[in-house]
């Protein structure tokens, strides 16, 4: 009935396996990008307590501010991206998972049926020599 099916199904597994992959380096870059964010926070209070203790260090700490707000802007807006983008690779692999169970259910129902089937031959073998031996017995 449908011999291509088994190729199908494999072809749409590995597919679901790759969007998968991409998803899990997509949140890992995400996961980086938060690390990150959370590592500037902590240095820039650690140069927050370094300038109040010395007037020294005050005097560039401004510039610094600066400076880290820019970067926390440019991660915050990396971070949405990314979110976005990991939006985007969870959507597709619900959609290939969704491809796949497809084809894989299309598999069951046939095997059930051709399992039904080769079911009503064997019967109707079997039935017929039933038959053929009853009628044997009778003569």
């Amino acid at each position: 009935m449908a011999p291509g099916l088994g190729g199908l199904i494999r072809l749409h597994d590995w597919e679901v396996d790759e969007k998968r992959r991409e998803l899990a380096d997509k949140l890992r870059a995400a996961e980086l990008l938060e690390a990150r964010l959370r590592a500037l926070e902590a240095e820039a209070e650690a140069e927050a307590r370094i300038a109040a203790a010395s007037p020294e260090t005050a005097l560039f700490y401004g510039r610094y501010v600066v400076t880290v707000r820019r970067r926390r802007n440019e991660l915050t807006q990396a971070l949405t991206v990314a979110e976005t983008e990991i939006a985007t690779a969870r959507e597709a692999v619900r959609e290939a998972f969704l491809q796949f169970k497809k084809y894989q259910t299309a598999e069951e129902q046939r095997a059930k049926r051709e399992a039904l089937e080769q079911g009503r031959r064997e019967q109707g073998v079997l039935d017929e020599v039933a038959l053929n031996t009853y009628r044997q017995k009778k003569r």
